[in-house]
């Protein structure tokens, strides 16, 4: 298989910091990548977190719903399926956006 090059432009910062991450798991920006689309590929899917078919409102509300999980400190959500915790959300959405 032949491989090929891209170029990605991307907040310096932003870079440092990921690069940051990867280097203390001993993971190199080219494989964190190739893993990524491993991952789309196979599963033909873009992860919610990026992308929501209901476009950028939907986006926003996930994010807050996720910063409401996330202050509430309970390790417990880590331990949810992808099911259970996008169901999760979706209900948090459901009480706060009603």
């Amino acid at each position: 298989m032949a491989n090929t090059m891209f170029n990605v432009r991307i907040d310096e910062s932003l870079k440092r910091q990921g690069d940051a991450v990867l280097r203390d798991a001993g993971i190199t920006a080219s494989a964190a990548i190739r893993a990524f689309y491993q991952h789309i590929a196979a599963t033909k899917t873009i992860p919610s977190y990026i992308y929501s078919p209901e476009g950028n409102a939907a986006k926003v509300r996930r994010a807050e719903a996720l910063e409401r999980i996330a202050s509430r400190g309970d390790n417990a959500f880590s331990q949810l399926g992808d099911s259970e915790f996008d169901a999760l959300v979706s209900k948090m959405l459901d009480e706060r956006y009603e």
